[in-house]
């Protein structure tokens, strides 16, 4: 092999190596991207829900929309829940380590294993993301009858 030929081989390889490289980094890029829109999207619901559960009217004011039963504790409920669920989302992506998700109560809550808890996700679990729901319930030992 010619001096020329293994330059070329080795340029080759180098080119191959550096579209991989930007490959990776545009993908870790689209990654954070995701993880700070949902970031953004968490924040914007808790503090919506926030106010309104906060907010010592919220029962004789509530809309139409919020009809159903959700009281103050119920809409506080919907936030934790859905904090833990942008929480394992992230984790799930590499976004955070796993100290992070354990502290907002991924390592068991004695309050998710409740009668009153469990009947309260039976009737809300449809709104989450399908593979948080089972990693949740899987997690909390929450089995469905």
């Amino acid at each position: 092999m010619s001096t020329g030929s293994i330059r070329e081989t080795v340029g080759f390889l180098g080119v191959i190596a550096s579209l991989l490289f930007v490959g990776l980094q545009i993908r870790q890029t689209n990654v954070i991207a995701r993880a700070q829109t949902r970031q953004a999207l968490t924040t914007e619901y808790r503090e919506f829900w926030m106010a309104l559960a906060l907010d010592p009217d919220f029962d004789a004011v509530r809309s139409p929309a919020l009809a159903g039963g959700d009281s103050q504790a119920s809409i506080l409920q919907w936030v934790r829940l859905r904090l833990l669920e942008n929480v394992y989302l992230q984790f799930r992506e590499g976004v955070i380590d796993e100290t992070v998700l354990l502290g907002y109560g991924w390592s068991g809550d004695p309050e998710f294993q409740t009668p009153e808890f469990v009947a309260w996700w039976e009737s809300r679990r449809d709104r989450f993301r399908p593979e948080f729901v089972r990693a949740f319930e899987a997690r909390q030992g929450i089995v469905r009858s």
